[in-house]
């Protein structure tokens, strides 16, 4: 238990640096495809890492999935070389630190584009919070427990990985904004054709992955939009920060969609989840539009 305390909090430290490291050296036209990137590792991970942990405990022995994992870790390391040198504001004191991120916290909530990045992120756009939950509905769509592991675990790391990928590309390509509201309002879509849709086991596949997928790419989307808000100085903090208020949105949707279970069924489930998604996009579609804060370049 302490160990599995431990490792979980150290790879949350990961997070700080690895935003900092995109944020500082990554050219403003690729920084869709490094969230993208990163995006990717983290949500394939999950599924295939946590698969392959399982497989090699199965048929080995923990003993050997801790081995493979630490060299896994031990080989990401190296590309730590190929990452340019970022200094760190390392000669100010504790409390100049402290009074630097006040003041870059300041500049951000002053400019109306980082502004509304900041206060988008508090919205369940995307969040994609039923994944969470598949598992446990999945009985509504008769799929037997065996089903119900491959695709909503390792399928689904798969899926939301290269919905990562791809979510990149679209973000330097056609706008962080288009990939975020683009992939928003397609999670909105799947929910509604999913309780729309005949209650069968193929309904729920192509259902989940397409789900996985949607929410890879709106993660990446998600991650851009971070980037650009935070600008260079104190970056690995302000990610930090602005990706762990993320979270917040992640905990109340599956909550809500938990409780919309509970009282309506998985139809009622599925068709909150498309309402609440249409229902937020349509207001800051708006207010974009209205400030014309998607022409303002940051």
């Amino acid at each position: 238990m302490v160990l599995a305390f431990v490792s979980s909090t150290a790879s949350t430290f990961i997070v700080s640096p690895v935003g900092g490291f995109m944020a500082k050296t990554v050219k403003k036209e690729r920084k869709g495809m490094a969230s993208g990137c990163s995006q990717a590792a983290n949500l394939a991970g999950v599924g295939i890492g946590g698969g392959a942990g399982l497989w090699l405990s199965n048929h080995f022995s923990y003993q050997v999935a801790i081995i493979v994992l630490v060299l896994a870790i031990l080989f990401c390391t190296f590309a730590l070389y190929y990452v340019p040198s970022v200094n760190a504001v390392s000669d100010k004191k504790i409390l100049e630190r402290i009074k630097l991120i006040g003041v870059d916290i300041k500049e951000l909530v002053h400019s109306p584009v980082s502004l509304f990045s900041s206060i988008i992120i508090f919205t369940p756009i995307g969040v994609g919070a039923a994944q969470f939950l598949w598992s446990s509905v999945a009985k509504d769509w008769s799929v037997n427990p065996d089903l119900v592991a491959l695709i909503s675990g390792t399928m689904f790391g798969i899926a939301s990985g290269l919905g990562g990928l791809f979510g990149g590309y679209i973000s330097d390509k056609y706008g962080r904004w288009s990939a975020y509201f683009g992939s928003g309002a397609s999670l909105a879509v799947i929910t509604l054709l999913m309780g729309i849709s005949d209650f069968v086991q193929s309904s729920y596949i192509i259902g989940v992955l397409t789900y996985g997928f949607m929410c890879g790419v709106n993660c990446a989307a998600y991650s851009t939009i971070i980037l650009h808000a935070i600008g260079h100085g104190l970056a690995a903090t302000k990610y930090a920060l602005l990706s762990s208020i993320g979270n917040i949105p992640l905990a109340y949707m599956t909550a809500i969609d938990g409780w919309l279970h509970d009282y309506g069924g998985v139809k009622m489930m599925l068709f909150g989840e498309t309402l609440i998604g249409f229902f937020f996009i349509l207001i800051f579609l708006s207010i974009m539009q209205h400030y014309k804060i998607h022409k303002i370049s940051i």
